[in-house]
């Protein structure tokens, strides 16, 4: 994909074209199909992810609850943060709810990145920063939102008894 194409998403907006192409190299194009698990939750972490084509959605099983949907992901976005963030495991899963099209970018990639060039990994890493904490944003909305009606259904059926 070009450059060109690209820095129209976040994640890449405002590099300059030599600190594109010192992550360009890293990048990898991969494709999965409807209803494929891309990683599960607990699973060791291996690439950190940015959208193109398609929606996601990241789903967290709390130890003493039922799963529940925490994120939708579209174009642009980006999912498997916890590569990127250095952590072992994946702390929900990702399934690819039609099928996507992204860029994928290993962990150890990004640590020759921080080991050759820390300037554009910094930079990066900014980029990703600031991704996150918007995803955060959103993500505690629509938690607060799911509790809320759990909430709201547990009190009609308290009433009901």
């Amino acid at each position: 994909m070009l450059q060109s194409d690209l820095v129209h998403l976040s994640i890449f907006r405002g590099l300059t074209d030599v600190q594109f192409a010192a992550l360009d190299c890293f990048l990898e194009l991969c494709c999965y199909n409807r209803d494929i698990v891309i990683f599960e939750q607990d699973q060791a972490t291996s690439y950190f992810y940015i959208l193109l084509k398609g929606e996601v959605i990241i789903r967290h099983k709390p130890y003493d609850g039922p799963e529940i949907t925490v994120a939708h992901i579209y174009p642009g976005d980006v999912f498997g943060w916890s590569a990127a963030l250095g952590k072992d495991t994946y702390t929900s899963e990702a399934i690819a709810v039609e099928q996507i099209r992204a860029f994928r970018l290993d962990h150890h990639d990004l640590q020759t990145l921080q080991k050759n060039d820390p300037d554009v990994c910094a930079v990066f890493l900014e980029r990703l920063s600031n991704v996150i904490a918007e995803r955060v944003r959103n993500t505690h909305d629509e938690v607060l939102s799911i509790l809320n009606n759990s909430i709201g259904s547990n009190a009609q059926i308290i009433e009901e008894l």
